[in-house]
């Protein structure tokens, strides 16, 4: 899918979640569910993965950002091992993530999982892989996330 589209597409389910906010009772809440990708904001704060192009990237979080601030809650779900692994059956070792990596350390850290954990106030940078595509990823995730549920295995 071309920049072009993938923004318009997002936009497009801005657009979608706006109106079911716009039409409903005041002081409704609601869960909306989407890919992590879509649910970046800040976007250009990724130090590596997402190339030249990534200044002109505008996620649906980003247009629900701009009408809504601070009212919006993004979750990202991650996990340590992922169907793709599953799939291949490969071991949690050659999973690709970083021994450096959220994944790596919540999967020895985490008890029980899900794991909840509010990174909305975090400003440092550390690396994740948040989507299927791109692995091992830097950034101040806390500007991109304002949580993550983490999984050690879906």
């Amino acid at each position: 899918m071309t920049l072009s589209l993938n923004n318009y597409r997002d936009s497009t389910m801005a657009s979608n979640a706006e109106y079911f906010i716009r039409t409903s009772k005041p002081e409704t809440k609601f869960v909306i569910l989407m890919s992590n990708y879509h649910i970046m904001r800040n976007v250009t704060s990724i130090e590596s993965g997402i190339g030249e192009k990534k200044s002109r990237i505008k996620t649906t979080a980003d247009w629900l950002f701009e009408k809504y601030g601070d009212q919006i809650y993004s979750i990202a779900t991650i996990n340590y091992k992922d169907m793709h692994e599953r799939i291949h059956d490969l071991p949690a070792e050659k999973s690709g993530r970083s021994e450096a990596s959220i994944e790596h350390e919540l999967s020895r850290t985490c008890t029980e999982t899900p794991c909840f954990i509010d990174i909305s106030q975090d400003e440092g940078s550390w690396i994740m892989s948040p989507t299927f595509r791109k692995k091992n990823l830097k950034a101040p995730w806390g500007q991109i996330y304002d949580g993550l549920l983490f999984f050690k295995e879906l």
